[in-house]
């Protein structure tokens, strides 16, 4: 895990399904690598709930770059090889919670 973060508290959480994030006066960023295997179809979306300021999550894939923000929509992914992504989750003088769902099929 990479970070650039400026907050007056910050707390992160990895699993194997789900990442959440729960953040006060929270400004910078949280980079860190996903493995996607092969032959499977991935979806991810973004809950919002902040009091204040803006938090968003952009999937980082072979030069691709996918935004996940508040009131978006599920992104689905279909993987035929092997590989790695990278989740990067920006802030915003952000307070609140936020959490990114992965499922695969």
């Amino acid at each position: 895990m990479i970070k650039c973060i400026r907050s007056v508290m910050f707390l992160f959480r990895c699993g194997k399904a789900e990442e959440r994030a729960s953040v006060k006066s929270c400004t910078g960023w949280v980079m860190y690598p996903v493995r996607l295997r092969k032959n499977r179809v991935y979806s991810f979306s973004f809950d919002v709930s902040m009091s204040e300021g803006c938090a968003e999550a952009v999937l980082i894939k072979m030069r691709q770059h996918i935004k996940l923000g508040a009131g978006s929509d599920a992104v689905t992914l279909e993987v035929n090889e092997n590989s790695w992504a990278f989740v990067r989750w920006n802030f915003k003088a952000a307070s609140g919670e936020c959490t990114l769902h992965r499922n695969s099929e």
